[in-house]
């Protein structure tokens, strides 16, 4: 099972100046806030920017700082922090791999191919591909020639396809994501957007961050 704090801990992104940071720096002593948009020049991202900058001092009532990770380039940050006026923590994953890790884009990790490409010669010809070398080279001759590669192949992709999900890998692109992480390795909450301008509930965020 996916574990967001822990699994982007060691994730690094570019900031203000294009230094590389860890990202999990953000949660390593504290709870984090941490906010993924896709698009620094979106309405619909920029004002789940804007809210969360808003609630600021209630989170750091809290303990939790709020940080913000973008996908991009550094030089779209000035901009972006002008137009919103946000001046806590922002960060930019040029390479989307911390939005891969966090279920944001699809390609978490490598995915099998659809049921339907199996059909058919060039269908049935990579289903045999697929199958495990390492374990055709342990069999013996008469083994090895009875052996339905397909059918290996197939096994072996319903693995794979079972380790993509035990993975929290997502097949789903979302604009926009809200995080509570830390300290450490816990994850408290996890809010990806559905629909362009949606805005996770302050209520349920709070929930994931009692007062002391």
């Amino acid at each position: 099972m996916s574990n967001i704090a822990r699994d982007l801990v060691a994730a690094t992104a570019l900031d203000d100046n294009g230094a590389k940071v860890t990202v999990g720096g953000f949660w390593a002593d504290r709870k984090a806030v941490l906010v993924m948009i896709r698009y620094f020049d979106s309405a619909s991202c920029r004002k789940l920017v804007a809210a969360m900058r808003d609630a600021t001092a209630e989170l750091e009532t809290r303990g939790a700082r709020l940080a913000v990770i973008g996908a991009g380039q550094p030089d779209a940050m000035r901009e972006f922090r002008e137009a919103v006026g946000y001046r806590g923590p922002l960060v930019v994953d040029p390479s989307l791999d911390a939005f891969r890790i966090a279920g944001m884009v699809p390609g978490a990790v490598t995915r099998p191919a659809a049921p339907a490409e199996a059909g058919g010669f060039f269908g049935r010809m990579k289903a045999a591909m697929n199958a495990d070398v390492g374990k055709l080279l342990k069999m013996d001759v008469k083994e090895a020639l009875t052996t339905d590669l397909v059918k290996l192949g197939q096994q072996q992709g319903a693995a794979a396809a079972a380790a993509s999900t035990a993975a929290g890998a997502t097949t789903t692109t979302h604009d926009s994501g809200v995080f509570v992480l830390g300290p450490g390795a816990t994850t408290a909450f996890e809010w990806r957007a559905k629909a362009a301008g949606e805005l996770p509930k302050l209520t349920e965020l709070l929930a994931a961050l009692p007062k002391k």
